[in-house]
């Protein structure tokens, strides 16, 4: 998942709620650091 990603209704969802899912769930989240590109 990325590091600004947002899900669900109005967007009100991100890696912490994610997570909160996952270990409810029993299933992993990674966040994916974001990369700086010079063009």
């Amino acid at each position: 998942m990325g590091h600004d990603h947002r899900f669900g209704r109005n967007r009100e969802g991100d890696i912490h709620l994610l997570r909160q899912y996952g270990e409810a769930y029993d299933f992993k989240v990674e966040e994916i650091p974001a990369e700086e590109t010079t063009m």
